[in-house]
C-alpha cells in the first residue's frame, strides 16, 4: 500500500507512530529546534490569480491594511499567481478546519490585496480566481525508519544513505513570525527510502509531505516537485 494522503490518513489509521508540531532540540539535536516541543505548524496560505480587467471574485469589505509581502509568479496566459506571506499559522488552521480557515483567508486577502497591488505595480489587475482549497504546508509526519532532519539539510548530498531515492533543493522555509529561510550550503539533500517506511508495518510506504521528516526538514521537503518524486520512488519500490 502507498499512503499518498497529505495527512497520512492510512498510516495513522493502522497505528503508525507520527509527530505533529515542532520537536524539541533534544529529540534530534537540531540547533534551530525549540528547547521544548511546540504545537506549531508551518503557516498555511490561500493562493489566487489576477489579471487585467474587471474582478470576477466578490471579496468581503476590507477591514484595514495588513502587510503587502507576497510571492508572485507569472502565469502562461499573462496574469499572475499571488501567494501572500504569513497569512495564517498552521496550527490555527488545523484547529479551525478547512472551511473556516478558508473563510478566514479570504478575509485576509480582502484586507491585503489593495496594499499588494500598490506594492507590486498591479493596480490594473483584478482577482479572477481563488484556489478552491487552502494550502497546508505541514501536518502529521511519520516517525519512519529514518527521519530526515536539519543535520541532513546542513550536510547536503546523499549523506550515508545508499537508499537515497529523491532530492530536495529547497531551503528550510518556515512561514511564521519566528521562522525564516535557510538555504542548504552544500547542494541538494538526498531523501532515503527509509523516510517512506513506517517502523510498524512492512507493506506500507508513505509518499507525501507526511513522510519521515522532522518539522524543520519538512519545511524544505514539502514542495510539490519533491513530493512527486516521493510518489514515483514509492511506485518503483512496489514494482521492483
Amino acid at each position: 500500500y502507498i499512503d499518498a494522503t497529505a495527512d497520512i490518513a492510512l498510516a495513522r489509521s493502522v497505528g503508525c507512530a507520527y509527530a505533529l508540531g515542532r520537536e524539541s532540540r533534544d529529540e534530534y539535536g537540531e540547533p534551530s529546534a525549540p528547547a521544548e516541543p511546540e504545537f506549531r505548524l508551518n503557516g498555511c496560505t490561500l493562493c489566487f490569480n489576477c489579471r487585467t480587467g474587471p474582478s470576477r471574485v466578490l471579496l468581503p469589505h476590507p477591514a484595514g491594511p495588513e502587510g503587502s509581502s507576497a510571492h508572485i509568479s507569472q502565469m502562461p496566459y499573462g496574469g499572475y499567481n499571488v501567494n501572500l506571506c504569513l497569512q495564517l499559522p498552521g496550527e490555527v488552521a488545523w484547529r479551525m478546519g478547512p472551511e473556516q480557515a478558508r473563510e478566514h483567508l479570504i478575509r485576509n486577502i480582502a484586507r491585503r490585496w489593495p496594499a499588494v497591488r500598490e506594492a507590486y505595480g498591479l493596480n490594473r489587475f483584478s482577482i479572477v480566481q481563488i484556489a478552491p482549497r487552502i494550502g497546508m504546508r505541514e501536518g502529521p509526519r511519520l516517525r519512519a525508519r529514518y527521519v530526515l532532519t536539519e543535520h541532513d539539510h546542513q550536510r547536503g548530498g546523499a549523506g550515508d544513505h545508499p537508499d537515497c531515492v529523491v532530492w530536495t533543493d529547497h531551503a528550510i522555509d518556515r512561514h511564521s513570525h519566528d521562522g525564516g529561510c535557510t538555504e542548504t550550503g552544500n547542494g541538494p539533500v538526498g531523501i532515503p527510502l527509509r523516510c517512506l517506511q513506517p517502523q510498524e508495518v512492512e507493506n506500507l510506504l508513505v509518499a507525501s509531505r507526511g513522510a519521515g521528516f522532522s518539522s524543520l526538514a519538512a519545511s524544505a521537503a514539502r514542495l510539490q516537485r519533491t513530493i512527486m518524486g516521493l510518489g514515483e520512488a514509492a511506485a518503483r519500490a512496489v514494482a521492483s
